[in-house]
This record gives C-alpha cells, structure tokens and sequence, in this order.
C-alpha cells in the first residue's frame, strides 16, 4: 500500500511538472511547431493528458 502511495505521488508531481511545461511553452512559443517535428503546444497538450500508473489509478477507483 504504502509502495502504491509513493508512486502515485510521483505520478501527480511528474503532472504538475508537465502542465507548468506546457503552459510556459504555450506562453512563449504559441501555435508553432514543435522541435524534433511535433506539432508543438497541442503535442504537448495530448501528453500533459496521459496518466502514469493508470491501474494504481483503476484500484484507488474500486477500493
């Protein structure tokens, strides 16, 4: 339990993290593209979205 606790709590800062990342690069960079030929801010946005840990997640839902 305790081991689940921690991971979800890296998961939620790792979060945070991202979408303060995103929210910088939107701010400074607007609509252009991205480096390495992503599409740039909406990139970032599709990954700000995803979940690390999505069962631990699942389990908290069903406990």
């Amino acid at each position: 339990m305790e081991l689940g606790e921690r991971l979800i709590e890296v998961a939620d800062l790792y979060r945070q993290w991202r979408h303060c990342h995103f929210v910088t690069v939107e701010r400074v960079m607007g609509s252009k593209p991205g480096t390495g030929g992503t599409s740039g801010v909406e990139w970032l946005r599709k990954v700000t979205e995803h979940r690390f840990f999505e069962e631990l997640w699942d389990v908290r839902s069903s406990l």
